[in-house]
């Protein structure tokens, strides 16, 4: 709803209403102290303002509107001042709350005011220091999914920073989502090599053993190997979507030690593990599924996303995932993104080609699981182990 129909609201407000999303361009202090009571019911409340009033102004408003809501159930906002925290904490039913950074409104940070039922907070602010101050100042006992959002380069040290705080402030089983990401604009090479995401920089995260989402996009990248996503597998047992990479839109490669054997070790630990996101060093041939004497697989996997990673193997790719994740039948890569130069290998074709083949072994064993049901039998069941290297 634009801020032109403001005026007209009171003709659409009804006492039953349960969903409010408002967009403004001027002054909302008279529509927030004037509506607050015919909101009541309101279960999700969204404003997004560019404001004319002062900060106080915004503050005696907003805090006046939020009396009402006792039945509100997520908030979301593009600006936040200090008088503010307090009421918020004090709706009794708040599960998730969203707070976008308006620049043209200052960001005041309270004192430490705790949150007692929520569940889900989203931070989107100019810098990733600014969300840690923010968060530095939130008490959430509940807290299971967090989303940090940032337009600015992503330092690895002040990450690093965030996740320890996380890991101070919660129970080892209580944080199932995590998202980090930032814009995808190029970045100085030295700042990406000072800023590299490594496993020292995620660290923290591992203790949280329930963590079933993991979403962690920066511009500067990622230097992880084998050994690195042994550790974060073993770690995250319950993980249904993994992705440490660069952002879809990022225009430079980024550079990568994890090997296509290495991703055995999710086949190994991770049996719920159903969209991966990894950048790949496909300059390494994976060893043969024949020359395996006991060899793990796991059935979940559908989606594995490569980014701009290069394979230099394609059918024995193919052969490997396809053994490894039988159920992987969808490649995403980012390379119509990207400003890199392709090598002689033709990353795009050869990952098509690992897709298609995938495909259509999905497609046999499905058909192949479907006679073994009409004539009454089941395929032989493959041996599965985690003891190979």
């Amino acid at each position: 709803m634009e801020h032109t129909t403001l005026p007209y609201i009171s003709l659409l407000l009804a006492s039953s209403l349960e969903t409010l999303h408002l967009t403004t361009h001027g002054d909302s202090t008279s529509f927030l102290t004037t509506h607050g009571a015919r909101c009541a019911d309101l279960t999700e409340f969204s404003m997004f303002t560019v404001e004319l009033s002062t900060s106080a102004q915004i503050s005696t408003a907003f805090n006046s509107f939020l009396g009402h809501l006792t039945q509100i159930d997520t908030i979301d906002v593009n600006w936040m001042v200090y008088a503010s925290f307090g009421h918020l904490a004090a709706l009794p039913m708040l599960r998730t709350l969203v707070i976008r950074q308006n620049n043209q409104c200052k960001l005041e940070l309270p004192s430490r005011v705790r949150f007692a039922a929520l569940s889900d907070l989203q931070l989107h602010f100019s810098s990733f220091k600014t969300a840690g101050r923010m968060l530095e100042a939130m008490e959430t006992p509940q807290l299971s999914s967090i989303e940090l959002a940032s337009v600015s380069y992503a330092k690895a040290n002040i990450i690093r920073d965030i996740l320890k705080r996380l890991q101070q402030r919660l129970r080892t089983k209580q944080l199932r989502t995590i998202r980090v990401d930032t814009d995808p604009q190029t970045v100085p090479r030295n700042f990406a090599t000072h800023n590299t995401i490594t496993l020292h920089t995620i660290e923290p995260l591992l203790s949280f053993i329930s963590l079933a989402h993991v979403d962690i996009q920066l511009n500067a990248g990622f230097d992880l190997s084998d050994s690195c996503i042994a550790r974060v597998a073993e770690a995250w047992p319950p993980i249904e979507t993994l992705r440490l990479t660069l952002p879809y839109d990022a225009k430079h490669a980024g550079e990568s030690s994890i090997t296509i054997a290495g991703l055995q070790t999710f086949a190994c630990n991770c049996p719920l593990l159903d969209t991966l996101g990894l950048l790949l060093d496909g300059s390494f041939e994976p060893p043969e599924v024949k020359t395996i004497d006991v060899f793990a697989h796991q059935d979940s996997l559908r989606i594995l996303e490569v980014g701009i990673s290069v394979v230099k193997y394609p059918e024995s790719v193919a052969d490997f995932l396809s053994a490894v994740f039988p159920a992987l039948a969808k490649i995403e890569t980012y390379w119509e993104c990207s400003d890199a130069i392709q090598d002689e290998f033709d990353s795009v074709s050869a990952w098509n080609f690992v897709e298609t083949q995938l495909k259509f072994g999905v497609k046999v064993r499905s058909r192949e699981r479907l006679l073994g049901q009409l004539h009454g039998s089941s395929l032989p069941a493959i041996h599965e182990s985690c003891d190979s290297d």
